[in-house]
């Protein structure tokens, strides 16, 4: 936007109505939220990547995404219950298995695409 907009914009600018009855948010719980975004961030970038948007997926160990950075650097630490932090590593973990296992799905579909025989010759 140009900057002589800028004041205009300022001036007539509305939260969206479901921002409205919203309380604010603890600073403390920042890096939460952050979390959540980069999550969030990593889901879409990988969908980007497996729907051919993107040519390269996001990390794929779990413990190279932002989010998995966090909660290996202890993001939850005193936020959850061991047995809750153990259950959200696990589906971590889980979730960039599967999209392993997605990539390499799709990179074995390819393979067959460009080559239809290339079973006969690893026989």
């Amino acid at each position: 936007m140009p900057a002589a907009e800028l004041p205009n914009w300022a001036n007539v600018w509305q939260p969206a109505p479901g921002w409205l009855g919203l309380a604010a948010l603890n600073r403390s719980e920042l890096p939460l939220l952050y979390a959540g975004v980069e999550i969030r961030a990593w889901a879409r970038a990988f969908e980007a990547s497996l729907s051919g948007v993107h040519d390269t997926p996001p990390p794929l160990e779990y413990h190279q995404c932002r989010f998995g950075a966090w909660l290996n650097a202890g993001g939850l630490a005193g936020r959850v219950s061991p047995s809750s932090l153990q259950a959200i590593d696990a589906s971590h973990r889980q979730l960039h298995d599967l999209a392993t296992e997605l990539i390499d799905i799709k990179a074995q579909a390819a393979i067959k695409k460009l080559w239809p025989d290339s079973a006969s010759f690893i026989a």
